[in-house]
């Protein structure tokens, strides 16, 4: 194949490809790690390493700082924040291609290898999600292809330009940044290295040698910091926990999964019931009716990777060691830790690809037309977990979008948001892009919580409580309870197992005038401050109010109304004193409860009553007040024009 040929056909498989990785890229909104990778995106180097140690969390800062970087050129949008992972997918492509040609010397291998890079389903996969993966693949390629240069020319006495040691050490901490199993790979290339030096003794093996542990050591400069202040304690938290997450803890489940992800993806090999969510970690390898296809077509790619190696020189073993060794470390780790996926090994996918390339190269040599056979089975068999991928969208339980639409036109500049899921403030990153509000993980001890979010809500105005799957009222829901009952509850909404609650703290109620007491027939008295408030629609309205019993026996409800002069009411809340917490008959004497509504968007310009009053939850009769009526105005609200 003439090498204008390949040149056209290489760049027209990379077009295909940026159209494959980029077709449907928002059909699913962002699952819970990617919603991670955005709370980590906006922070700087030292923030992300202190974050990581508060959540005992493993993963570096460079994929997840890079996206933040080009989220703030481009913006949040779920399209714009995946291209970082669709172009770093596209670019790795170019990059096998070049390193294909490199070693085999070969167009026409070059250009088989371009397409299966091109059509591979787990790279397509991945290069729709905001994970680093794609760009550790990258990393892994381009060293790769930048040490088989440097060697080549310190074989052949010929300088080497300090731009490639730079792109290398460059590719070290893009990769190790991004995933510490990246280690897996470099310790497979300095082994390689060290061993081809002891057993050739040349002088030009040490002197590569030396400088590639010089571009190590100037990575690990850079990464020193970070690993200081989070690896102590993280690692040993994630060493202790040996929860089995993964369900690939024998061999046969560890690489029958390993080698249906690596052909097929992680569409395959999967209970059917976890189709729509690859990701939950309790859906672990189980064989599926067309499992042996896909087992079947590796070992064919494993039977090409040899015959592929052994087209090369003395890049051959090192090869083979590249693609094999960091599974079987992989493999190696997961009998002290479970948490290990085939995703974590991907970077070995491209040389793997490139091998087989090689291998189908000389094969077509021999027949052309079963070389023809093997790429269309190769093609045909891509496409069923492709089509998969683009007609899948996300599941219910992790779509924030329209939780973030129902909010947005409440949040405003300062809001505390108060959550324990860490994926929340990455969600509104994206889904909210212009939100400022300052978050506080919840991740709080018994006896913490009162003084943490005691302080945090000491300068807010309206404290947020985000949650997943535990609603405000749950009983194991300890933060919902402590602003339940120190906070005015304004505004809650839901959407499946999300959940957005709004909490207006004491020092922020609207009615601070000349104190008043009424009395109703029932015996219970209520003290409270007159309101003569001004405020917009669309924002929150709390009161505070002051309850007297001496004991009575029915769980009267307290209802806040805000009124139209002619008694329509047009906003309310129901509920029993402290937010539900505290019903009248379960206590005697005196009780401070703030208590709150928001007002509607489409409220109008004007003068509004606010009243209170209790009622019987069982006949929903009104108790009296004292000198006739059944609620106490206590004060009005004013709406301006705007």
């Amino acid at each position: 194949m003439s090498h204008l040929r390949a040149f056209w056909i290489t760049l027209c498989l990379l077009l295909i490809a940026l159209a494959l990785r980029t077709y449907n890229l928002d059909l699913r909104t962002f699952w819970f790690d990617e919603g991670i990778t955005l709370t980590y995106a906006p922070l700087t180097y030292l923030s992300n390493a202190r974050l990581a140690v508060e959540l005992v969390d493993m993963n570096p800062f460079v994929y997840r700082r890079t996206t933040g970087i080009w989220s703030y050129l481009v913006g949040s949008s779920i399209w714009s924040i995946r291209l970082v992972s669709a172009f770093a997918s596209t670019l790795l492509i170019a990059v096998t291609a070049r390193l294909a040609l490199d070693l085999t010397k070969r167009h026409a291998a070059a250009v088989m290898t371009t397409l299966l890079i091109t059509i591979s389903p787990m790279l397509i996969y991945y290069a729709q999600e905001a994970k680093g993966y794609s760009l550790i693949a990258l990393a892994a390629t381009t060293l790769l292809l930048v040490l088989n240069r440097i060697y080549q020319r310190i074989q052949a006495r010929q300088s080497v330009p300090w731009g490639y040691w730079g792109i290398a050490t460059i590719a070290i901490i893009t990769g190790m940044g991004s995933h510490y199993i990246f280690a897996f790979f470099l310790i497979t290339l300095n082994s390689a290295a060290i061993l081809y030096f002891l057993l050739q003794r040349k002088t030009e093996t040490w002197q590569f040698i030396w400088k590639f542990v010089v571009a190590q050591a100037i990575g690990a400069l850079f990464l020193l910091p970070f690993v200081l202040i989070t690896f102590g304690g993280v690692s040993e938290a994630a060493a202790n926990d040996q929860v089995d997450q993964n369900n690939l803890n024998t061999a046969a489940a560890f690489f029958g999964r390993h080698a249906v992800d690596f052909t097929q993806g992680p569409f395959s090999g999967l209970p059917a019931d976890c189709v729509p969510h690859p990701h939950d970690m309790r859906c672990g390898f189980e064989p599926q009716p067309s499992w042996w296809l896909n087992v079947g077509l590796f070992a064919l790619v494993l039977a090409g990777v040899w015959m592929g190696a052994r087209q090369l020189k003395w890049q051959r073993w090192t090869a083979l060691a590249l693609v094999t060794a960091p599974v079987l470390l992989g493999y190696a780790f997961t009998q002290f830790n479970t948490f290990f996926f085939p995703r974590f090994v991907m970077y070995t996918l491209p040389l793997l690809l490139t091998l087989f390339g090689a291998g189908l190269y000389w094969l077509s040599q021999r027949s052309r037309l079963l070389t023809g056979l093997i790429l269309a089975a190769f093609v045909a068999i891509s496409i069923g977990p492709t089509r998969r991928l683009y007609a899948t969208s996300t599941p219910a339980d992790v779509d924030w979008r329209p939780i973030a639409e129902q909010v947005a036109p409440f949040i405003e500049d300062g809001d505390g948001a108060v959550h324990v899921w860490v994926w929340v403030p990455g969600y509104f990153y994206s889904y909210l892009p212009e939100n400022k509000i300052d978050y506080k993980l919840a991740h709080f001890t018994p006896e913490t919580r009162l003084t943490e979010l005691t302080d945090f809500s000491a300068d807010k105005s309206k404290i947020w409580l985000f949650d997943w799957i535990t609603g405000p009222r749950d009983p194991i829901n300890d933060n919902a309870r402590w602003l339940l009952e120190n906070t005015a509850f304004v505004y809650e909404t839901s959407y499946t197992d999300a959940y957005a609650n709004l909490f207006v703290p004491p020092h922020a109620v609207d009615n601070t005038g000349d104190p008043t007491m009424v009395s109703f027939t029932n015996g219970i008295s209520l003290t409270y401050n007159a309101l003569e408030a001004t405020k917009s629609a669309g924002t929150p309205l709390a009161l505070a109010l002051n309850w007297t019993t001496t004991g009575v026996d029915i769980p009267y409800k307290v209802f806040l109304h805000i009124t139209a002069p002619d008694g329509f009411v047009l906003a309310q809340q129901d509920s029993e004193p402290l937010n539900g917490l505290r019903p009248f008959n379960t206590w005697q004497g005196d009780l401070t409860e703030w208590r709150g509504t928001m007002l509607p968007l489409e409220l109008s310009a004007g003068s509004y009553n606010v009243n209170i009053g209790i009622y019987d939850p069982n006949t929903g009769e009104r108790v009296l007040v004292e000198g006739g009526g059944d609620f106490v105005q206590v004060g009005t609200l004013n709406i301006p024009a705007n």
